[in-house]
């Protein structure tokens, strides 16, 4: 997600890199729209199912960074400088803007004992996330070029074994101190890179995934009390969908699309995206317009689009202003 996107001709990869971010900062609009009112009965069944088909959202994200950055050749501090300059500005910025928008005042030292207390607003956790992935990135990384594939390959069993760990609630895995976490994901998706599988089996594994992920927590769902277990990023069954949905996108040939240049586009806005986008889904229920608003299944689809097109032409907006392009993600 924070990977700047260029002009130059793209890669055949790239291209698919492009469709796969879109997706998935839709998918996190998605989440979000239906994360606003998830434990409201009355729209529960049109929530859940959307929600479990975006489940795979962020762990893309995170595949994404490690498919692009694992096993190249990097020199540490410019890489920093390069990396943090990029992700750093914006995130401070939409940072103030929610903790002002929220009613908290300008007070300074309030906001930054809330930045640095990941205490503005919910969704900015995937930013302490990846800044703590490149810090240790140049480190992972050169671990990562002298391993063996077949260290590799334990690796990632480590990876779902502790995933499976971790829907047992068994505290095993985070007392030897190997917490499963979204750092996984990056590892995940250096190690799928060049990966081929049949496309059917791929959309075929996602498919039942988020199918199982719906009908494991609509059972779960009893007098109105919600078991967010199954829609946890480390459970085995959103594992096995970002993986099915990662390599079946990755392995189309998006070559003769003639809209690739709008896929690019908003590919690069994705990072802008995901930092703005849940001031538009407040301000509509704020308006009145709620996920049940006439009717859920017709409702939450139209309260997605809108969010993502204004989203999207904001941070279009603000990456053709000069003193905010720093600031806007692209």
């Amino acid at each position: 997600m924070s990977t700047r996107t260029n002009q130059r001709s793209a890669k055949p990869d790239e291209l698919n890199i492009h469709v796969l971010r879109t997706i998935a900062c839709i998918m996190v609009v998605v989440i979000h729209t239906c994360a606003i009112s998830i434990k409201q009965s009355d729209t529960w069944n049109a929530l859940n199912l959307f929600d479990s088909f975006s489940r795979c959202s962020v762990p893309i994200f995170f595949m994404i960074s490690g498919y692009l950055m694992l096993g190249k050749e990097y020199d540490t501090i410019k890489f920093y400088k390069k990396r943090f300059l990029r992700i750093i500005p914006p995130f401070v910025f939409f940072s103030a803007l929610f903790f002002i928008l929220s009613g908290n005042g300008y007070n300074i030292f309030t906001f930054l004992s809330r930045l640095l207390n990941d205490k503005i607003y919910s969704h900015f956790w995937f930013m302490y996330a990846i800044i703590g992935i490149y810090v240790l990135f140049p480190f992972i990384n050169s671990a990562w070029k002298n391993i063996t594939k077949k260290e590799k390959n334990i690796l990632i069993l480590i990876f779902f074994i502790g995933a499976i760990f971790n829907i047992t609630e068994s505290k095993f895995i985070s007392k030897l101190g190997i917490d499963i976490s979204c750092i996984w994901y990056f590892i995940l998706g250096g190690y799928l890179k060049g990966l081929k599988l049949n496309k059917t089996l791929c959309i075929t594994i996602y498919a039942i995934a988020s199918l199982t992920i719906f009908f494991l927590t609509m059972y779960a769902y009893k007098d109105g009390v919600f078991l967010e277990k199954f829609y946890s990023y480390t459970h085995p069954l959103v594992i096995i969908q970002s993986i099915g949905l990662f390599i079946f996108i990755n392995n189309i040939n998006f070559g003769k699309i003639k809209s690739i240049s709008i896929i690019k586009l908003l590919s690069s806005l994705s990072f802008g995206i995901y930092l703005i986008h849940p001031i538009f889904i407040i301000g509509l229920e704020k308006i009145g317009y709620t996920n049940s608003y006439i009717n859920a299944w017709i409702a939450i689809p139209i309260k997605i689009i809108i969010c993502y097109i204004a989203s999207l032409i904001s941070i279009y907006c603000m990456s053709k202003i000069k003193f905010l392009r720093p600031v806007s993600g692209v």
